[in-house]
């Protein structure tokens, strides 16, 4: 598997020379920006590309790559070694919001480690505080990409040599114990952190999110409790749970889950801190270590604002290392108000939604079930949806409740055919968008189905913004190949050239799969009520013909084909013929064409 990574990396980075390149070469001028290539096991490998800046070399060209058929407005990360830049679009103009963040250990929201575990502070020593990377620190912009797109941006260091200490967030540790809090107040002095003891503070910890909206954070714990909004609060209660095993003959493996009864909350013992990265510009963070789990909820506030939910989003990141424990199952719940029935939709292999029901005649396992992209619990009036970039386990086992099961350790084999425990467990990561619907028509049959932004969130997060360093200022840009806007409910599964009989492929023949979404009205919501953002980017696009895929050829002819991409009849299809046509809702359809 990590071969093929590299392959597909190595692809990656020779088409987009090819296409971004100034002049035509076969030379590779890009190097993918990716840790999830990182290897533990090969030493001598980065574990990421870092922006450097020097005297000699005072700019560096990106290049950000949509692959998906919708436009997107996302924040970008990247790591650099100097916090004195300005970032500058193509055409030449200054991206005005800009976040710098320190790096701090294991916290980068997206790098495995494996030294989570491997030095456990004592409660009473800040010295972890300072550890944090003097050297490179992470960027965040915001960026507007079009659908399948390739665009150019240049990182360059400013004329003025000062810092900008006003893009960094400001940061407030809550620690058990304050000794040796002098030392590393001097230590962090130039810098907006302060500290706090678990106690002392009654207050809870206020994030701002979104327009008119503000996140409440407990004091004790870190975690998440309730959003409120000019409108009202809502619940939104996240606690960290596990599972053991039966003490019976048969316990729980690698198929089998059989608890020792109800789950119970982390042992308070565990907790080490608390890390608020609050008044970002961009992004604001809690962070809390509970030895095994490293737990951060962020909200995204300018995103909120240009997206206009009532009712912020948040992501959901988790640092999960059980290599120490034994028999231990580790949950994430969601506590909210929903009147949910005790129901629950979660996707089948992410094409359709099912409707999973918790029966109390049925055991505790019995009521856990697959999610391997999302799920979503919901009454008349509003719906909870959490998309998932992870395949887990989930169920409502409480009533307004969503149980994410993260990861597992259990020393003993089931006697189900694997014939080993899973005992192997390595440091995991996982990442989820959690977000609020309002409801405006409960009886439509549209409530079985995932909205319009659920489809669009978990798409986006399963096919991250591809970051390219450019090795060359000869770069174009920006390349487009979609001719306009596509439909919400329209997805590209793959474009591929044909291979001949010799097995050479053929450069004037492509195969084309997509994949339609079933929504009752992707422009409106239907159902669930959608925000004027998404109703200008949904509005008037099932009017897409085939011709509007492609902007830099007009001549080429289509044959419609099985999904073997073998030709299915050899009549042509009129290039202006609307692909819904052929397309129905919840359909995977193949065509062939020619240039």
């Amino acid at each position: 598997l990590y071969q093929a990574l590299k392959n597909s990396k190595n692809v990656i980075e020779y088409s987009t020379s090819q296409l971004m390149h100034e002049r035509e070469s076969s030379e590779v001028i890009f190097n993918i920006d990716d840790v999830r290539l990182f290897n533990p096991r090969e030493s001598n490998e980065k574990k990421e590309n870092i922006v450097e800046f020097t005297k000699e070399k005072p700019s560096q060209k990106i290049v950000l790559i949509n692959s998906n058929l919708n436009k997107r407005s996302e924040i970008v990360s990247l790591k650099i070694n100097d916090a004195n830049i300005e970032v500058v679009k193509s055409d030449g103009s200054i991206v005005k919001n800009i976040q710098l963040n320190l790096i701090w250990p294991n916290t980068e929201g997206v790098q495995l480690t494996e030294t989570l575990t491997n030095r456990l502070p004592n409660q009473d020593d800040l010295s972890f505080i300072s550890d944090y990377d003097k050297n490179i620190y992470e960027l965040l912009f915001q960026v507007d990409l079009g659908p399948i797109s390739l665009n150019s941006f240049t990182i360059r260091k400013r004329i003025e040599t000062e810092t900008l200490i006003d893009y960094f967030p400001k940061v407030t540790f809550y620690c058990s114990s304050l000794k040796n809090l002098a030392t590393q107040q001097e230590l962090v002095k130039n810098l907006k952190i302060d500290f706090k003891q678990v106690g002392d503070v009654s207050e809870p910890i206020l994030i701002h999110s979104g327009l008119n909206s503000e996140a409440h954070f407990s004091a004790k714990t870190g975690l998440l409790e309730k959003i409120k909004t000019s409108s009202g609060e809502l619940k939104t209660k996240i606690k960290l749970i596990k599972y053991g095993t039966t003490n019976a003959r048969e316990k729980s493996g690698a198929y089998l889950f059989l608890p020792d009864g109800p789950a119970v909350d982390l042992d308070p013992s565990l907790f080490q801190w608390i890390r608020v990265e609050h008044d970002g510009i961009l992004r604001n963070r809690v962070c809390v270590n509970m030895t095994l789990i490293l737990h951060c909820v962020e909200f995204l506030p300018e995103l909120n604002d240009l997206k206009k939910f009532k009712t912020p989003y948040f992501n959901v990141w988790n640092v999960v290392d059980l290599r120490q424990t034994h028999n231990y199952e580790l949950v994430m719940e969601i506590e909210t108000d929903v009147k949910n029935n005790d129901e629950i939709h979660t996707d089948l292999n992410g094409l359709q939604f099912i409707k999973r029901k918790r029966y109390d005649k049925l055991t505790l396992q019995g009521n856990v079930f697959p999610m391997p992209s999302g799920a979503f619990i919901q009454d008349t009036k509003l719906r909870l949806n959490l998309v998932s970039a992870q395949p887990a386990g989930v169920g409502t086992l409480n009533p307004g409740a969503i149980q994410v099961f993260l990861d597992r350790k259990l020393d003993q084999d089931d006697n189900r055919g694997m014939e080993q425990p899973m005992n192997d467990n390595v440091v995991a990561s996982n990442k989820f968008i959690v977000f609020y619907e309002e409801i405006k028509d409960s009886g439509s049959m549209g409530l079985e189905h995932p909205s319009v932004v659920f489809n669009l969130m978990s798409y986006d997060l399963l096919n991250p913004i591809v970051k390219m360093l450019a090795m060359s200022d000869s770069v174009k840009s920006s390349r487009n190949f979609v001719n306009r806007n596509q439909p919400c409910d329209l997805r590209l599964v793959n474009l591929r050239t044909m291979e001949g009989s010799n097995e050479e492929p053929l450069k004037k023949e492509v195969g084309l799969i997509v994949h339609r979404i079933p929504y009752d009205d992707c422009s409106t919501g239907n159902s669930v009520e959608l925000s004027e953002y998404f109703k200008s980017e949904c509005a008037s696009s099932a009017s897409v013909k085939f011709q509007d895929l492609f902007i830099e050829t007009n001549d080429f002819k289509v044959k419609q084909a099985y999904l073997s991409l073998s030709e299915k009849n050899s009549e042509f299809i009129k290039k202006d013929s609307l692909i819904y046509n052929f397309v129905q809702p919840m359909q995977i359809e193949a065509f062939r064409l020619q240039f």
